[in-house]
């Protein structure tokens, strides 16, 4: 057990090397671990299965860590998996990967770090693979927010995504908050 007879009549058994093992007395040959199993001992019954944060392909002596960007949550795995849209990882061996941050955005796989929303963007909640448009009336003009702020009276936006507001023209008004357009005065 452990070991392999390497031709017929072989007067002497031989340890099975890293990556393979022999559970079965008699056997002509060792067999290689499976994917997502190593081995780095000779002579040994069975392969062990790779620790969550790693992987492996067959015939492996050892686990590869899993890279940034990318993870692997249960013991056993072939490869690691990609972190979605959304999520990063900036270290490598993880068992998962994290949300971004509100007012902030990741729109690749295997991201290691989430971007801030810009000017005239925001995210008002975690997880977030882009950032949603302020709204016309409304601006934004710091980068990473949570939400867009009204334009204030005298001023407007009509359109959407706009990091500033436009003062009101000579000759109108507007009274409110958040407003698309300026009113004329009365005469």
């Amino acid at each position: 057990v452990g070991r392999h007879a390497s031709f017929a009549g072989s007067f002497q058994c031989d340890l099975c090397k890293p990556s393979k093992s022999n559970a079965i007395p008699g056997q002509a040959e060792c067999l290689d671990c499976d994917a997502g199993k190593y081995q780095d001992q000779f002579g040994q019954t069975g392969c062990l299965l790779c620790s969550p944060g790693s992987s492996s392909l067959p015939s492996a002596a050892n686990c590869t860590t899993c890279e940034k960007g990318k993870f692997s949550p249960t013991d056993g795995q072939s490869t690691c998996q990609q972190c979605a849209t959304g999520t990063f990882v900036n270290g490598s061996g993880a068992v998962q990967c994290s949300l971004c941050e509100i007012g902030k955005y990741s729109d690749e796989l295997e991201s290691v770090l989430c971007k801030p929303c810009e000017q005239g963007r925001f995210s008002a909640s975690p997880g977030a693979s882009i950032c949603g448009q302020c709204a016309a009336g409304s601006y934004q003009v710091r980068q990473g927010q949570a939400s867009c702020d009204p334009c204030p009276p005298q001023t407007f936006q009509g359109s959407s995504g706009k990091n500033e507001c436009v003062i009101c023209p000579p000759g109108t008004r507007n009274p409110a908050d958040g407003q698309t357009s300026c009113e004329s005065c009365p005469p």
